[in-house]
Order: structure tokens, then C-alpha cells, then sequence
């Protein structure tokens, strides 16, 4: 249901709340600027529209000063009071309408304080900026001068006028540039970004062409960001910095909602991987799990195995977000340490027993495993005196479950890393998140569901 409302803390402000799932992220955005409530604010409208039918709840407010919001009292400077009256709208929907964790969507002046905001506060898990932030570094120059260099039309200007010309052109690039913090800062808070594994969208127009003219500058602002896993980065060189046309707002919207889909996949019933894998042991207790050999073991069991290893791993210090490595054969403890690691939160990388020795190396010092579950036979427990170290014995043997305690996960948590072959070159990881796996599992079972006895041709090693 939409419903405007008034609040703040002098009932200045102004806003639209599109209700949906309350156990998803409020979508929080706000307008920015002179151009009030056209251009990119119908992308607003827009965009909300498309995220309450994925079950987003939204805000669409305008800050004091801006549409129809009045001037807090209290503060003095515009960047400052925006500020301000976002976090209050954070407060006030965890208040009022139940908001637990925001993304926020700014765009231009609303992506820089969008940037400051998520600094300071961890309830923001996700961040995507429009025409943001901007510095001039990296290869900015080459391309200024090769465009002009090679458009005909600027070329002939700058024979008749060049200095006038150039002077002119960085003026009107300059009529974008707001208040910036430092880059020193900027880098700061990218850093806590990254260690927070927040989710970023950033998207550049032709509009800011004389501040940003290639796709890659952004990197070269934060040079972190190059193996940052987190960051979706566009230039879409043919829109205009308002958005003012359909196609272009089309575009972004494609864009982003796409974005959403991968980062925050919509979980069915509230439902997450752990609960899935619970459920169905519990609903199949009695029946036979897993065959090897003349060795067999119930789902009953391998409930109860799993959740030992899982608790051991999280005795041992490991934690959402972290890698374990798994070197074993095809055994029951190859499943019950996969298992196992997804139950602890962890992430798992599996490590072929029949790859070269350098390919299982490469992977292991790309990965950064904080665990290893191996018998020695690929990977030696020896090489590996930092890490934590479990031998298959180790997985089955003795009952820890009762210690077992259920992670709190994300849907863009990693589950699993699986590096391709490296035939160009290095081995590169790809990361899937716990959601993902959880409907790509749903949707393996809706397509070609799974009957006891159903036997499956199995080809790849787990």
C-alpha cells in the first residue's frame, strides 16, 4: 500500500511509502537539486513501482529544501541538513513500518551524501549510485584529448579558438560538481565497504563526460575495487545526466533491477538454505541419505553429522564469510563436509583430488581458505600450518551438534567458490550466494523433482 506521510524531528519532511515484505531492505531514495521532480525522479517513481512487485518496500522522500520538505531549523548547511533528515527517515521507518536494513539509490548530489550515509551506518547493505563522485585520475586525460582529437566538429573549433573552447567545455563539465569528500576520505570508507562485503552499483552517464569519460575511472579511483566481487560498474555514454529520455531511464532500470536480482534474490516463504536443508532432513529422517560403498547413512544421521562439523568449524573461529577449502575423494565425508560448511555459514571451494599440484596451489592462494578438509592425498595438511585443519576422520567422529548454532546469513552470503580452468590463464573464482543456491535448489526441485530411488548421471567431481 502507498502512503505519504510527514515526519522528522520538526515534521518537515515529506515522503512515499510503498509497503511490501518487511523482511527484505527498504529501498530509500530522495530528490536532489534544481530540476525537482523531473528528469531522474520519474526514474524514481518508476523504479519503485518495479521493486514492490519483487517485494522491496520503498521511500521516496524529499530532503528539507527540496520539493515539498521545508528547512530543518537546526542546521546551517544544505549537505549537512540532507544528511541529517536521511538518517532520520532510516529511524523513522524502523519505528513506524518494522525497516530493519536499507539500500539506497542517489543520484548526483543523493549518491554522495547516499555514500556518507552507508559509511556511517552498517543497517545499509546495499549502495547504488547515479552520476556520483568524480576525480579526475587515471587515464581521464587521454581520453579528453582523444575525443576532441578525433570529433571532427571539435576539431574545427579548436583550430579557430582552442584555449576559448577548452575553457568553455570544462566550465559546463563543472556545473555537476558538487560538494566531494576528499578522495583520501572516499578511499577510507571504500575500504570499509569492502570489509563489510557491501553490495555497490555505480553508473556514469554521458552527461558527466567532462568529469567522467571512461568505464574503468572509478577503478582507478579506488584501485581496491579491481578484485572487489561486490561492485557492478556502467557508463552508459548515450544517456544525459537527467535521464530525460525513455530508453536511457529503460536502460538503468534493466540494470539495476537486474542488480537486485543477483545481490538480493527473493527467498520463497522466508525460507533460507539452513531451513531448507533442516526441513527436508527432518521430513526424510528415516530414509537412507547417502550409499558408498557397502557404508549407508540415513538423513537422521547426516543431519546429526553435519551439524557436528558445522559446530566444530564455528568452535574453531570460522565464521560467515570465510572460505574452506575441500580436497577428499568422492566418500560420505566429502558430503558431510560440504554440508557441514554450508551449516556453519562458511563458504566451501572445492579442490579436485585429480588436479595438477600448482592448479589446487594457485586456487588455495587465490581463495584464502581459513580451513582445509583434506587426507593428504592432493593437498598435504602439513603445507598448510595456518590454517585449521580437518582430516575425514575428523568429520565423522564424535557429536558436537548440540553446540551447533544457526548462522545469520545474507542472500548474497557466499556458499560456495567454484574456479573455472584456467586454460587463459590464471584459475578465476566465481562466487555464488547462499539465496542464489537456495533458488536455484527450489527451482532444480520444481523442474525435475527429486523421488527416492530417482537415479542421476553425476559428472561433475561434488
Amino acid at each position: 500500500m502507498k502512503k505519504a506521510v510527514v515526519f522528522g524531528s520538526h515534521k518537515h519532511l515529506v515522503g512515499i511509502h510503498n509497503d511490501a515484505d518487511q523482511n527484505r531492505p527498504t529501498v530509500l531514495m530522495w530528490n536532489v537539486g534544481v530540476v525537482g521532480r523531473s528528469g531522474p525522479y520519474r526514474q524514481h517513481v518508476e523504479l519503485c513501482k518495479a521493486l514492490k512487485s519483487k517485494g522491496f518496500p520503498t521511500f521516496r522522500i524529499d530532503v528539507g529544501g527540496r520539493g515539498s520538505s521545508e528547512i530543518r531549523p537546526d542546521i546551517t548547511e544544505d549537505f549537512d541538513r540532507s544528511i541529517a533528515d536521511v538518517i532520520e527517515a532510516m529511524d523513522y521507518l524502523k519505528e513506524n513500518f518494522g525497516s530493519k536494513e536499507f539500500i539506497i539509490y542517489g543520484h548526483c548530489s543523493s549518491a554522495v551524501e547516499g555514500h556518507v550515509v552507508a559509511s556511517q551506518r552498517t543497517d545499509v547493505v546495499g549502495l547504488i549510485m547515479i552520476d556520483t563522485y568524480s576525480y579526475r585520475v587515471g587515464k581521464f586525460k587521454t581520453h579528453y584529448y582523444k575525443n576532441r582529437l578525433l570529433s571532427k566538429s571539435r576539431l574545427t573549433a579548436a583550430t579557430k579558438n582552442l584555449v576559448a573552447q577548452t575553457e568553455k567545455k570544462e566550465q559546463e563539465g563543472d556545473l555537476f560538481e558538487g560538494f566531494y569528500p576528499s578522495l583520501g576520505q572516499l578511499t577510507k570508507d571504500m575500504d570499509s565497504f569492502i570489509s563489510r562485503e557491501l553490495p555497490l552499483y555505480v553508473h556514469f552517464t554521458g552527461g558527466f563526460e567532462y568529469i567522467y569519460n571512461y568505464k574503468k575511472q572509478f577503478l582507478d579511483m579506488f584501485p581496491k575495487l579491481y578484485n572487489y566481487k561486490n561492485l557492478e560498474l556502467h557508463l552508459q555514454k548515450d544517456a544525459d545526466h537527467l535521464m530525460s529520455t525513455l530508453p536511457s531511464r529503460k536502460t538503468l532500470t534493466k540494470q539495476v533491477l537486474s542488480w537486485f536480482d543477483r545481490n538480493f534474490p527473493q527467498e520463497e516463504n522466508g525460507l533460507d538454505l539452513n531451513t531448507l536443508i533442516s526441513e527436508y532432513f527432518k521430513k526424510n529422517s528415516h530414509l537412507p541419505a547417502i550409499k558408498h560403498g557397502d557404508r549407508s547413512i540415513t538423513y537422521q544421521q547426516l543431519d546429526q553429522m553435519t551439524k557436528s562439523f558445522a559446530a566444530k568449524l564455528q568452535k574453531d573461529g570460522i565464521k560467515v564469510g570465510d572460505n574452506v577449502a575441500i580436497c577428499l575423494d568422492r566418500s560420505i565425508e566429502l558430503i558431510i563436509g560440504v554440508i557441514g560448511i554450508l551449516r556453519s555459514g562458511a563458504a566451501y571451494v572445492p579442490c579436485d583430488i585429480s588436479y595438477p599440484k600448482p592448479r589446487l596451489e594457485k586456487i588455495m592462494s587465490i581463495a584464502k581458505p581459513k580451513a582445509l578438509i583434506s587426507d593428504d592425498s592432493a593437498l598435504k595438511i602439513s603445507e598448510f600450518p595456518e590454517l585449521k585443519c580437518y582430516s575425514s576422520e575428523t568429520i565423522s567422529t564424535g557429536d558436537e551438534s548440540a553446540n551447533y548454532v544457526v548462522p545469520n546469513l545474507k542472500s548474497n552470503s557466499p556458499a560456495y567458490i567454484i574456479f573455472t580452468s584456467g586454460s587463459t590463464g590464471d584459475p578465476k573464482g566465481v562466487t555464488l550466494g547462499h539465496g542464489a543456491l537456495f533458488n536455484l535448489l527450489k527451482w532444480q526441485d520444481k523442474a525435475h523433482p527429486a523421488q527416492p530411488g530417482l537415479k542421476t548421471l553425476q559428472y561433475t567431481p561434488i
